[in-house]
């Protein structure tokens, strides 16, 4: 019986040595980490880079028109008219983004770009109406480039009064 005892003591004492042998604490670890996202406005502004110029010319008794377009990027006379040589320009629009990312955020949107058909340009007591041109047609779509140009049609009313004629015109974006 002895011998029992002797076994059943031996028994629960490695019951009892392999349990805590073997038995682990439950532990956990936890780590920290940052989630993270920026926000940018989609704030485009449009300015002009260089304003449309007519130039300088003369005129006669019967008037004529001057022409600033993509083939005549400095104009071209007809009629009773005399453009100085190189003096008229087409206007140059540039779209930038406020958010910080430049020019390469114009091509993330789809653009379409409107301008004013008619303006009448002032002198004074005097005027001479013009139709106005987008010269990069429309400027649509994802990929619309960085900058865009404006030209149009003078019309020169005959023996038009000497001055300096002007005025502002709009020139609309769209953007999704």
């Amino acid at each position: 019986m002895k011998m029992l005892r002797s076994l059943k003591i031996i028994v629960a004492m490695s019951a009892l040595l392999s349990g805590s042998i073997f038995a682990q604490e439950a532990r956990a670890e936890s780590a920290t980490n940052v989630a993270s996202a920026r926000v940018i406005q989609g704030d485009i502004e449009i300015f002009e880079d260089r304003p449309l110029s007519f130039g300088t010319m003369s005129v006669g008794t019967q008037g004529g028109t001057v022409v600033i377009s993509a083939a005549h990027p400095r104009g071209v006379a007809s009629g009773d008219v005399v453009l100085v040589v190189d003096s008229g320009r087409r206007a140059v629009f540039k779209k930038n983004s406020e958010s910080g990312l430049g020019l390469f955020a114009n091509r993330l949107r789809n653009f379409n770009i409107y301008v004013q058909d008619t303006v009448t340009l002032v002198s004074g007591a005097n005027s001479m109406l013009a139709d106005l041109d987008d010269l990069t047609n429309g400027t649509t779509g994802s990929d619309a480039a960085a900058s865009f140009e404006v030209g149009g049609t003078l019309y020169i009313n005959p023996l038009q009064p000497q001055g300096v004629y002007q005025s502002t015109y709009v020139v609309l974006a769209e953007w999704e």
